[in-house]
């Protein structure tokens, strides 16, 4: 696997897989209302990181780029869903720079919590590395109906 392949793979096809994704997480958004696209767009992106452990643990060129097309395009579905959520947050009066703030809070704090991923990598393996990032995700779900119920969400069709 050369370096031009996995940048042909994980940058132009993975970008346009994150558009893909973008774009239909928003229509299931709209179509399933937010907090259900929240769960299951969410929980695609979080199952999303197994494809890499599965991949460190019987490396194959095809699985690792299966694992990148797909952590790519679910990333596109759960960041939809996410910036969908932000945008419920903001108060109409304040919104743009409330959603710059919230959004640039969601950056700092991906970067902080990624900084010692090499680290990590290096002490426990890529396996076990993808498996840690899949089990961190859960929290999230579980503060998911306490902030339905604070923001006063109510679900909406199916």
């Amino acid at each position: 696997m050369g370096l031009a392949e996995l940048g042909l793979i994980s940058i132009t096809a993975g970008a346009g897989l994150t558009v893909a994704g973008a774009l239909l997480g928003g229509e299931l958004a709209t179509r399933w209302g937010l907090f259900r696209a929240l769960w299951v767009l969410g929980a695609c992106q979080a199952l999303s990181n197994l494809g890499y452990m599965a991949a460190a643990m019987s490396p194959s060129r095809w699985l690792v780029y299966s694992a990148s097309m797909c952590e790519s395009f679910c990333s596109g579905l759960g960041v939809a869903a996410f910036l969908a959520f932000l945008m419920r947050v903001c108060e109409a009066k304040q919104a743009a720079t409330r959603f710059a703030l919230l959004t640039a809070l969601s950056m700092v704090a991906r970067n902080v919590i990624g900084a010692p991923s090499g680290f990590l990598v290096e002490a426990y393996g890529y396996a076990s590395y993808f498996g840690l990032t899949f089990v961190l995700a859960l929290p999230a779900f579980a503060l998911l109906p306490q902030i339905q119920r604070r923001i006063g969400a109510v679900p909406t069709q199916s």
